[in-house]
């Protein structure tokens, strides 16, 4: 029944309260807390140990060691750049590749060209000043057709002829025959060189449509044609062309210069080398110049003209020697000029 039922929850449930009552009291004693205060606390783990740490570094040393003393050796003083070669020296040279097959390259100081009147562009037809001879050699003239081309002849044993003016009257009465020239670097202006005459062909005549030239036309270069009607009013028997550059030999082995009356202008006397200029620039040939030369046989007039270009060269910072020129002289056609004539 439900009486008997109730009656057996009472006693378990009475003993329960019962239980929790006595543990809140002893809970509460001091016995208690003190047993809970001196009880061991659970052991945590210990940490990590840690890596020993390094030895101190060495102690400075109180004082810097002792440096080797500085050398007394002093080094060698930068060397001076070489001196240029005297004119002895530049004598010497010239006068050996005059004797062999290299030959002399050298051009008469003409101006802006020289015709039966003078000095072209020059007042009266005389030799323009020497600085202007100087300044203006090898630099391209665009106000004359043939200032893109420069003559010059090569000068050596077989062929030692070298231009003059005795056939303009003007000139040689003036006392300018023999016109002072400068001898160049032929080695250098070989790439310059665009034909070879054995005689004097007068190249100034030719002129190409345009200035330096262009297709089938070389700046006093001209055809079969003109050169043989240059050469046979001379008596030129040979083979009269203008000779390409690889075939400078051969010109010089077809020149004629016996044909020549001695005293007498002669354009078999010595041959013509035609350069182009027309991409020189404003400081022409000047850098390329090896001397300046005046033919021994000049007369005073024009050795002071060309002691005035070599003072225009000096001036110039261009140091080239003056030298005589005698085309007759077998073992020494360049001597020095004396300072005193």
């Amino acid at each position: 029944d439900d009486s008997s039922g109730d009656t057996d929850l009472k006693p378990r449930l009475i003993c329960s309260r019962g239980y929790a009552a006595a543990a809140l009291l002893l809970a509460s004693t001091p016995l208690f807390v003190w047993l809970a205060a001196t009880m061991p606390s659970p052991a945590l783990p210990s940490p990590p140990s840690l890596p020993p740490l390094p030895p101190p570094p060495p102690p400075l040393p109180s004082r810097l060691p002792p440096q080797p003393p500085p050398s007394t050796t002093l080094s060698p003083p930068p060397q001076p750049p070489p001196s240029p070669p005297t004119s002895s020296t530049i004598v010497a040279i010239l006068n050996g590749q005059w004797g062999g097959a290299a030959g002399v390259l050298a051009h008469v100081l003409d101006g802006q060209g020289i015709d039966m009147s003078g000095f072209l562009g020059a007042p009266g037809g005389l030799p323009p000043p020497a600085r202007t001879l100087w300044d203006t050699l090898g630099v391209p003239d665009r106000s004359h057709p043939w200032g893109d081309r420069l003559s010059c002849s090569l000068l050596s044993l077989r062929s030692p002829g070298l231009y003059d003016a005795s056939n303009v009257p003007l000139l040689g009465e003036a006392g300018y025959t023999h016109l002072p020239a400068v001898l160049l670097d032929a080695k250098v202006l070989r790439g310059r060189l665009r034909c070879c005459y054995p005689f004097d062909a007068g190249s100034t005549k030719l002129h190409c449509g345009t200035f330096g030239g262009g297709a089938g036309c070389t700046p006093g270069c001209g055809d079969r044609d003109y050169a043989q009607r240059e050469a046979r009013r001379w008596g030129f028997e040979g083979d009269a062309r203008a000779y390409k550059p690889d075939e400078l030999a051969k010109c010089l082995d077809g020149m004629e210069a016996e044909r020549c009356v001695e005293g007498r202008w002669c354009a078999l006397s010595h041959n013509e080398l035609v350069l182009d200029i027309a991409d020189s620039g404003d400081d022409g040939l000047q850098r390329f110049v090896r001397a300046v030369v005046v033919d021994s046989r000049a007369s005073g007039m024009a050795v002071r003209l060309a002691r005035a270009v070599w003072a225009a060269a000096e001036q110039s910072n261009r140091t080239v020697p003056l030298l005589h020129y005698d085309p007759r002289s077998v073992a020494a056609p360049f001597s020095e000029v004396d300072n005193e004539e």
